[in-house]
């Protein structure tokens, strides 16, 4: 989801420790931006943890797996 759209585990880079350092960094400057406009104190934890639930539900996920 952080690559902004869907990635099958096959097709994913691999995450290394400079693609995990990016990646954490994204989060936190979207946690600020969101925090600044909703007046909230979400952490990028949260905020990651939100993003992974509407992505399962939106792409109906059931157990790791898509439905079909």
């Amino acid at each position: 989801m952080w690559l902004g759209s869907r990635v099958t585990t096959n097709n994913a880079p691999p995450i290394g420790k400079k693609l995990r350092k990016q990646i954490k960094q994204d989060y936190r400057d979207a946690t600020s931006f969101l925090n600044e406009e909703l007046n909230e104190t979400f952490t990028a934890a949260d905020i990651q943890a939100i993003t992974w639930v509407t992505h399962k539900r939106i792409h109906n996920v059931l157990r790791g797996y898509y439905k079909v």
